[in-house]
């Protein structure tokens, strides 16, 4: 509309009204309630999605090399599958402090990358030692990542007895039954 008509660049008096309104039920009931409270919680909370970022951000990265050793192992390049581990386990002890602080942090992404590493490092240790890798040499690791860890590595050890069946090495394929059937035998006690 043109300026002349009446208007101008003053917010009209029901505008001012409810501005003055909104402010007066905002101090109302901040009266009410302990703000520095809910203001203390509020940074807490911004601070654990902080932490719990990063906790997701680097476990992808333990997921990640992880899953190429496996790789790595499966085409018989067990140096490059030990490389990939160490920068597992390079992110792991960064991560392991903000974890001591709040377990909580350890659930989701953390703990299925763990279960990845797990499989990962019991998969190197039967190539290299035809046994399972104990849960004591994982220091890490929980019990519930190793032995979700473990049932995973028993499919890998699957792909690996077809890859040794395909060569005729029926040691190879043999030990791959034996240790399968060795971890059947415990998790279905």
């Amino acid at each position: 509309m043109p300026r002349d008509q009446g208007h101008d660049d003053k917010p009209s008096s029901s505008l001012n009204h409810s501005i003055t309104r909104g402010t007066e039920m905002t101090d109302k009931y901040t009266a009410l309630i302990d703000q520095a409270s809910f203001q203390h919680m509020s940074a807490e909370m911004n601070a654990f999605d902080d932490k719990r970022e990063v906790i997701i951000r680097q476990s992808r990265d333990i997921l990640k090399a992880s899953k190429q050793a496996i790789f790595s192992m499966h085409r018989g390049a067990l140096d490059d599958a030990t490389a990939k581990l160490a920068e597992a386990d390079r992110v792991i002890s960064q991560l392991a402090p903000l974890i001591e602080v709040d377990r909580s942090l350890r659930t989701g992404s953390f703990a299925a990358a763990m279960e990845e590493y797990a499989e990962a490092q019991c998969f190197l240790h039967f190539l290299e030692h035809g046994t399972l890798m104990s849960i004591d040499k994982l220091h890490s690791v929980e019990r519930e990542e190793y032995l979700s860890g473990v049932v995973d590595f028993t499919g890998e050890v699957g792909r690996y007895a077809v890859a040794q069946a395909t060569k005729r090495d029926v040691a190879q394929v043999e030990a791959c039954r034996d240790i399968v059937e060795a971890i059947s035998g415990e998790v279905l006690l």
